[in-house]
């Protein structure tokens, strides 16, 4: 029985064996996926080359792969070519068969076009461009301009309608008139036309042409809207309306922003000046009738229209006037005119000063700048708008120096800031060798007596007071002490130093005060020899110090020996003892020689 079981099992796996093996195999499908730039990656696999392709499983949710490294583009989803389904990454699509894939890009970054000069009054060969390109590794400029098409819509009368009509370079633009802009640039190797925006707007149609092909433009196409009307200001600043002043005494400068238009004192054709008195009429004034403070003025100026047919913006004084227009004659524009309300002229009080240099040793002052400055009671600098008061005065050595601390500004200003009171002090120039005087002054607003002054005029000035110090540190006014003036003494305090010496050393000493500085021994140089010592005479030598000139002086020993004498003829020369003393005894012993021998021969 076991045999015939073992039999049968035998027989069903050489069936088995016998069955395909794909009978058992799971059903898989093919997905494909096309790019065009840029490197595939997934968790399947990575490839550089396209199509890459996999075989996930039936049915299956596939997570689909992603485009790096693409550059000036970016990867931005994938397209199934069946069904025209996107997917936009992160993604996943169901395997349910063979399906292909198409990489979507995008150009990676912008470009802004900026039209400069699109206003009225301007034509097309005044416009410039200019361009901001976020794009990796593209940049445009005015030198990839290929083509420019200007565009006006305006009525054909030959049609009856309105219409888009080409522009020719030289028009100018109008004010509430329509233009497009065509305008075509070097593509810079882009395939894909990047976002655009031309004066912020988003053009009507941006594409990258092509030839045979191959892409070789960008072309943008934007509806630009009416042009610009420019602003044209014209600046008129009064100088000298002050308190005190006439009209004589004002003088007035005129800034333009109107193209090709100036103005200058000569094109003043008429300036009249006229003040309100009780919210009467406004009579005019004379030109040596003076300012008075708390009046109004208004100011009628008439100029040359400088050939414009239309009133430019004016301020006067930063005042918008009350009306601005251009007179006509004959129906032909002549003169602008102008009339402003000033208001009440500023005033300006003086605060006189004398600053008194002094001398605190021996050295001499030479020109020095000092400096008055009007604070509050914290210390600040007071300011009226930008303006800071202060007072400089030039001093070139010893004496009195007198000026005057102007405060020009506002009635208002004056009564709010200075009728309780500010301050004026020296600023501390921090100059090497002064010493500042710190005296503060309080200055107060104060008003003329009524019979001093004409009716309803008002005349200002400053008081001055000293203070001083409380046992507490707080500053207080010495009103029992008024002052004509405030008076400042600054002491130069410099010592004045010379540069002394002697055989020890040298140093800077003052002429004044007899202080010492810079103390140091001599900083010689070489030896030098003056005079070289022989062996009958001293010789001597000299160093000199680099600092003080003081020159060190020695004497050079001469060498020493004895001086022999030789009767006859000086030759010149000095006697050799040694020499002479051989001489003298080979001569000797010769002599000897001859007279032994000549004795031994008569012997003979």
């Amino acid at each position: 029985m076991k045999k015939r079981i073992l039999s049968i099992l035998l027989a069903l796996c050489m069936v088995l064996m016998l069955v395909p093996a794909t009978v058992f195999a799971e059903d898989r499908c093919t997905f494909e996926y096309n790019f065009k730039y840029g490197s595939y990656q997934s968790e399947s696999g990575n490839s550089d080359t396209s199509p890459y392709t996999c075989n996930p499983p039936v049915p299956d949710e596939v997570m689909l792969g992603t485009v790096i490294n693409c550059a000036p583009y970016k990867f931005v989803g994938w397209k199934e070519t069946g069904s025209g389904t996107v997917y936009a990454p992160p993604s996943t699509a169901v395997a349910n068969g063979d399906m292909t894939f198409e990489a979507l890009y995008e150009v990676d970054g912008s470009l802004a076009v900026t039209v400069d000069g699109f206003e009225v009054g301007k034509t097309p060969a005044d416009c410039t461009f200019s361009f901001a390109s976020t794009i990796p590794g593209v940049t445009f400029s005015a030198d990839d301009i290929q083509y420019i098409y200007w565009e006006k819509y305006v009525f054909n009368e030959a049609v009856k309608q309105y219409q888009w009509l080409r522009m020719d370079e030289t028009e100018v633009f109008q004010a509430g008139t329509q233009y497009i802009l065509l305008l075509c640039l070097d593509n810079k190797g882009l395939e894909l036309a990047p976002a655009v925006t031309m004066n912020g707007k988003t053009p009507e149609n941006c594409t990258i042409a092509t030839r045979d092909g191959v892409p070789i433009q960008l072309q943008i196409y934007c509806e630009l809207g009416t042009p610009k009307v420019p602003v044209y200001n014209l600046d008129i600043t009064v100088d000298g309306f002050v308190a005190g002043n006439t009209p004589k005494d004002i003088t007035l400068s005129f800034a333009s922003t109107i193209p090709g238009v100036t103005f200058g004192k000569d094109d003043i054709k008429s300036l009249r000046w006229s003040e309100r008195i009780d919210n009467a009429d406004w009579p005019l004034i004379e030109d040596t009738d003076v300012f008075r403070a708390g009046i109004s003025y208004n100011f009628l100026i008439q100029l040359d229209n400088k050939g414009l047919g239309t009133a430019p913006a004016v301020t006067i004084n930063g005042k918008t006037p009350e009306y601005c227009d251009i007179s006509f004659k004959d129906g032909v524009p002549v003169m602008l005119r102008i009339l402003c309300e000033l208001g009440t002229p500023d005033v300006a009080v003086n605060a006189p000063f004398t600053i008194t240099v002094d001398k605190g040793d021996a050295a001499e002052p030479g020109e020095t700048e000092f400096a008055l400055g009007l604070f509050d009671g914290s210390g600040n600098e007071l300011t009226f708008g930008d303006t800071s008061f202060t007072a400089v005065i030039t001093t070139d050595g010893v004496g009195s120096y007198s000026g005057n601390l102007a405060v020009t500004a506002t009635e208002s200003w004056l009564r709010r800031m200075l009728q309780e009171g500010a301050f004026i002090k020296q600023y501390d120039g921090g100059e090497n060798g002064w010493t500042y005087d710190d005296t503060v002054y309080g200055v107060f607003l104060k008003q003329s007596e009524v019979a001093s002054r004409a009716d309803g005029e008002v005349v200002y000035y400053l008081a001055i007071y000293p203070t001083y110090l409380t046992e507490d540190g707080e500053r207080s006014v010495d009103f029992d002490a008024p002052a004509e003036k405030m008076t400042f003494t600054n002491t130069y305090t410099a010592h004045d130093y010379r540069l002394k010496y002697n055989a020890d050393g040298h140093w800077d000493e003052c002429t004044g005060c007899k202080d010492k500085q810079n103390e140091e021994p001599h900083r010689y140089g070489d030896w030098k020899v003056i005079t070289a010592a022989t062996r009958t005479a001293d010789g001597a030598k000299e160093r000199v110090c680099s600092v003080c000139d003081y020159i060190d002086r020695r004497i050079i020993p001469m060498t020493g020996g004895t001086v022999t004498q030789v009767n006859g003829p000086a030759t010149g020369y000095e006697s050799r003892t040694a020499l002479w003393c051989a001489l003298l005894f080979i001569g000797g012993a010769g002599i000897i020689g001859t007279a032994h021998y000549g004795k031994k021969k008569s012997t003979k």
